[in-house]
């Protein structure tokens, strides 16, 4: 918790009263009016460019990269003064902060690890092109609109869990391969060219996106409006571990139709798989042999034991009122209200490998 440690002549008088506070403590100078705050590494005058101070004390930081600017200056992360390079703008940035990049094509070289506090990135449609690995160890981070390439054999990584913590990523896109050992959330965004591997710890949302990469899971995926329409000669989407929830969603492997998805992930009744709406095409396999899957609405071949059948009101209303006069409903093998048509005049109905039938 801030709080107010007092009024100083001069800060050799405050570091000398408090070397050391906490993360939003504040104190005023009585020489010049102006507000302190300790920020981590030693208290800070709240009028030095680039730091704001919030309404309840505590600090946050707006710091500014734009890499477009050529001219001579000192720069400190301000709008008038911003960073020209990435690098620079995170080592000046050590504690919660806003990032703003300016549109263009930036380089790093080597490694990058993310300041290890709260970071907003606003990308504004830049791009990014990484050399070495990446690293954001922080789980709560937010980046809208930045588009980044991650080198060949290189990896994005998303590091850290915390319970009730998320990283969110808006727009743009990824090239390369990501690791997730936190929760991370993906909307709109590209995901192209590389393996998004998702740890135990991990847990991944994607929605409305079109990805061109692979999948591979012991966390927990979910996909909703996911569109994927690439080759691969492995499964698209793998889950060996955790859990993996698909919803209205298109998963169709271009070059190897059979393989879509593959679940075998020993995932209990109490905590099954689910396929919801998706498109797999006729032929595509969604492979669940040690797994239980919930299973509703599908266009793909269950290829498993444990598939069960999801009611669905609206689809077995539609059945029934799609049917022909006459029509028998029956529960087919996955649990999906189907109509058997009438059969012919001196028909009868049998039972032919555990379903209805007609026969003559």
């Amino acid at each position: 918790m801030a709080q107010f440690i007092g009024t100083f002549d001069c800060i050799e008088a405050l570091n000398e009263a408090c070397p050391v506070g906490d993360v939003g403590d504040y104190a005023i100078m009585t020489t010049t009016g102006s507000l302190w705050h300790y920020k981590g590494s030693g208290w800070v005058d709240s009028g030095t460019p680039g730091v704001v101070v919030s309404t309840n004390g505590v600090p946050s930081t707006i710091v500014y990269v734009d890499g477009n600017r050529t001219d001579t200056y000192d720069p400190d992360g301000t709008v008038e003064r911003p960073f020209k390079t990435l690098s620079s703008a995170m080592a000046a940035i050590d504690f919660p902060a806003a990032l703003h990049i300016a549109s263009g094509n930036y380089t790093e070289a080597g490694d990058v690890v993310f300041p290890d506090v709260p970071l907003v990135v606003y990308g504004n449609n830049s791009s990014i092109s990484f050399s070495g690995n990446v690293t954001i160890p922080n789980p709560y981070y937010v980046r809208y609109n930045l588009f980044t390439t991650i080198a060949t054999g290189k990896v994005l990584t998303f590091n850290t869990f915390t319970a009730g913590a998320r990283c969110m990523v808006f727009g743009g896109g990824i090239i390369g391969n990501v690791a997730i050992n936190s929760y991370v959330e993906m909307t709109q965004c590209q995901l192209n060219g590389g393996t998004i591997t998702v740890g135990n710890t991990g847990q991944l949302l994607v929605m409305l996106c079109t990805p061109t990469s692979k999948f591979i899971s012991t966390g927990v995926i979910i996909f909703d409006k996911v569109n994927m329409n690439t080759g691969s000669a492995d499964y698209l989407v793998k889950s060996t571990g955790g859990v993996l929830w698909l919803s209205n969603s298109i998963i169709i492997n271009t070059t190897h139709a059979t393989l879509a998805i593959s679940c075998d992930n020993a995932a209990p009744i109490t905590a099954p798989n689910m396929f919801v709406n998706c498109n797999c095409g006729t032929t595509g396999l969604i492979t669940a042999n040690t797994a239980y899957a919930l299973w509703s609405k599908n266009v793909a071949v269950p290829n498993g034991t444990h598939f069960v059948g999801v009611p669905d009101i609206l689809s077995a209303s539609t059945v029934v009122e799609s049917g022909a006069t006459g029509s028998i409903f029956y529960k087919n093998a996955l649990g999906v209200l189907t109509a058997l048509p009438i059969g012919t005049t001196g028909q009868t109905l049998k039972v032919v490998a555990g379903l209805p039938a007609w026969a003559s």
